[in-house]
C-alpha cells in the first residue's frame, strides 16, 4: 500500500500549500517545489504562474485543474521536501 498524503492551505490570498502524512506517532510535514514540474509538464497552466528564478509557484485560483496538476506531482525529493518538519508524539 502506498503512502496516503493529505494537504492543507494556509492563508486566504497569500499562503502556502502543505502536504503531510501521519506515520505511526510521527507527523511528516512536506513543502512542494512545483516550479520545474509545472514548467516541464504544464507550461500553459492557466492558474499557476512561475515567474522569476525563485522556487515559488503562485496559484492564482485553486480550481479543479490546479488540483489535478498537484495530484500528479511525483512523490520524489525532486518535488517535495519532507525533512521540513517532523513532529513526534511523546509518551506522557
Amino acid at each position: 500500500m502506498s503512502d496516503v498524503f493529505s494537504f492543507f492551505l494556509i492563508g486566504q490570498t497569500k499562503g502556502q500549500l502543505i502536504r503531510y502524512k501521519l506515520q505511526g506517532q510521527t507527523l511528516h510535514v512536506c513543502i512542494p517545489f512545483l516550479v520545474e514540474y509545472v514548467r516541464e509538464f504544464y507550461p500553459n497552466a492557466a492558474n499557476i504562474r512561475n515567474e522569476g528564478e525563485d522556487s515559488v509557484s503562485d496559484i492564482l485560483r485553486f480550481d479543479r485543474a490546479v488540483f489535478d496538476i498537484i495530484a500528479q506531482v511525483p512523490d520524489t525529493e525532486d518535488y517535495w521536501t519532507c525533512d521540513f518538519m517532523r513532529l513526534r508524539k511523546l509518551a506522557p
